[in-house]
C-alpha cells in the first residue's frame, strides 16, 4: 500500500457543516456578500470603460495632431497635397495614440478579465461550501507567496494573446475547481484578494487551530 493510501481518509458524511461551523467561528470572517449579477455586471463595466477610455483618448489624439499640423501643413505644402500630407501626419499620430493605449490600458483590462473568473468561484467560503459536491482543497502557502503566485509579468500581459493571461494560483485553482473548491487563508487587511481561492481572514490567535480542524 502506497504512503499516499496510508494517509488518505474518507470524509465525514457531514464535512459540509463541520467545515461550515469552523468558518462561523469567532475569530474567523468572510468578504462582505456581493450578488453575482453585481459582480459580473462591475467586472463587464470595467472592462468596456477601459475600452472607452481607449476609444477617446483616441479621437482626443487626432484631434489634437490636427490642430498641431494643420497650420504648417497648410502653409508649406502646396494647397493640392494639403489633403494627402494631413492624412499622413494623422496616420502617424493614430499608430503613436494606438501604441500609448495598447502598453497602458491593455493590461489593466486583462487585469479586469482576470477578476470576472474570481466571480464564478464566489468569495465566500461558507456560500461555496453549500453547494459545494466535494470536500474542498487547502491552500496553504505563505503571504510572500502570493505576489509571485497571484501576479503576471508587465511584458506578458501585455501580450495581444490569451486575453486574461492566467496567474498561477488562477491557473491551479481553474484545474482543481472541476473536482473541489479550492480554499485559503487571506491576507490580514487586504481589501481586494488575489484572484483564485475563495479566502477566509482568521486570527492571529486562531489561525493554527482553524487549519488543524479543516484539513481532516
Amino acid at each position: 500500500m502506497s504512503d499516499v493510501d496510508n494517509v488518505r481518509r474518507d470524509p465525514p458524511a457531514d464535512w459540509r457543516d463541520k467545515l461550515i461551523a469552523v468558518l462561523t467561528a469567532d475569530g474567523i470572517t468572510e468578504l462582505p456578500k456581493v450578488a453575482k449579477s453585481k459582480s459580473f455586471l462591475v467586472g463587464f463595466g470595467k472592462i468596456f470603460g477601459w475600452i472607452l477610455v481607449a476609444a477617446l483618448c483616441w479621437a482626443v489624439s487626432l484631434i489634437i495632431g490636427a490642430l498641431i499640423f494643420y497650420y504648417p501643413i497648410s502653409k508649406l505644402a502646396p494647397f493640392y497635397a494639403f489633403d494627402f500630407y494631413m492624412g499622413k501626419a494623422l496616420a502617424a499620430v493614430s499608430i503613436l495614440a494606438w501604441i500609448g493605449i495598447y502598453w497602458f490600458v491593455f493590461p489593466r483590462m486583462k487585469r479586469a478579465g482576470r477578476a470576472l473568473a474570481q466571480v464564478r468561484f464566489g468569495n465566500r467560503p461558507t456560500q461555496v461550501l453549500r453547494h459545494a459536491k466535494h470536500p474542498p482543497v487547502l491552500f496553504l502557502r505563505s503571504f510572500n507567496f502570493d505576489s509571485i503566485s497571484s501576479s503576471v509579468p508587465t511584458w506578458q500581459d501585455r501580450l495581444p494573446l490569451n486575453v486574461a493571461m492566467p496567474t498561477a494560483e488562477l491557473n491551479l485553482v481553474q484545474m482543481l475547481w472541476r473536482h473541489a473548491p479550492v480554499l485559503a487563508i487571506g491576507r490580514p487587511g487586504e481589501s481586494t484578494p488575489p484572484v483564485g481561492a475563495v479566502r477566509f481572514y482568521a486570527r492571529q490567535d486562531v489561525w493554527k487551530q482553524t487549519v488543524q480542524s479543516i484539513v481532516p
